[in-house]
């Protein structure tokens, strides 16, 4: 019982760290593949159609790439209030 205590708060602890990936993972989402470089300490956060470089000190964005296509740029969007 013991065993599996320690197991479940082993993997419950590496959850919230699977975003986490090296940019190198997803530089087709960078304009010609090219990873900006910045003095500024981070986090490499990967997901599939977007990429942050998150500050944990300043708990906000570095700066962000996101994959964005004609379509998507072309359709209408609600306007925001």
């Amino acid at each position: 019982m013991n065993f599996l205590v320690k197991l479940f708060l082993l993997n419950s602890l590496w959850l919230p760290f699977s975003a986490f990936a090296l940019f190198d993972q997803c530089k087709d989402l960078f304009p010609a593949q090219q990873i900006p470089s910045t003095s500024q300490e981070g986090r490499d956060l990967c997901f599939d159609d977007f990429a942050i470089y998150y500050s944990p000190l300043d708990k906000k964005p570095i700066y962000t790439v996101e994959r964005l296509n004609g379509e998507q740029l072309q359709t209408p969007r609600p306007r925001r209030t």
